[in-house]
């Protein structure tokens, strides 16, 4: 047990952001906040538009425009806004085709297409942005290195535990395709060629561990030796 005077108060202003258990739990003292039954949050839509035209008796042509987006929000147990995570999904494409009929026995087809898509685990953090990190004990120097757009509540991870703190990634993707077949007829003898070019664009950062992420494994609260093994349970929280 370790005595009152002796524990961080960071530690205590963070262990205060859990909830108090709802359950007893099993032996171990875990998994004593069921909210299996939480319900997600899942907002879709799907918008797809085509053009065709027939520009004359020999070129035919048609344009394709897609739009979706779907937000799932998840695993937000706590109620206070230190764990859960937002799923954005967001994807749009342009496609333009072309078929002319150079000849009676030639055709010709040109397409071009783009596609974005985006792909974040977020947790909104743009509503979280902003907070202070001295509320929870950490010194003035510290929170005023961290821009004030970018200071969130820290990643906290104690061995055993549920972790405070969102995280958030963003990975936009880019698809760039262009096109073109061609078909000839001569005598007995179907000839195709053409021309398939993609280039494909891959991004991703992560900025939501700016507060830093403080990590409690059970190294230095085992015992008695060194390399005693770990408990089943506490010394994570110890630490």
């Amino acid at each position: 047990i370790i005595p009152s005077s002796r524990i961080s108060p960071i530690a205590r202003k963070l262990l205060s952001y859990y909830p108090l258990p709802e359950a007893s739990g099993t032996a171990d003292g875990t998994n004593n906040l069921p909210r299996a039954n939480q319900p997600a949050t899942n907002a879709y839509h799907n918008h797809t538009g085509r053009v065709d035209h027939n520009i004359g008796d020999r070129n035919r042509f048609y344009g394709r425009f897609n739009e979706s987006r779907e937000i799932a929000g998840q695993f937000d147990y706590f109620k206070n806004g230190t764990n859960g995570e937002r799923l954005v999904l967001h994807g749009a494409s342009v496609t333009i085709d072309d078929v002319y009929t150079i000849g009676p026995t030639f055709v010709a087809n040109v397409r071009a297409g783009y596609l974005r898509y985006l792909r974040g685990r977020s947790d909104d953090m743009r509503d979280l942005a902003g907070f202070d990190m001295t509320s929870l004990g950490f010194p003035a120097y510290y929170n005023n290195l961290i821009p004030a757009g970018k200071r969130y509540f820290p990643r906290v991870q104690p061995s055993g535990y549920s972790s405070l703190g969102k995280t958030f990634d963003f990975g936009p993707r880019d698809v760039i395709s262009f096109a073109s077949s061609f078909n000839k007829v001569r005598g007995d003898h179907d000839l195709k060629f053409g021309l398939d070019y993609r280039a494909y664009r891959n991004n991703a950062y992560d900025y939501s561990l700016t507060s830093g992420t403080f990590a409690f494994s059970t190294d230095w609260t085992r015992g008695p030796f060194d390399n005693s093994a770990a408990s089943p349970q506490g010394q994570g929280l110890a630490s």
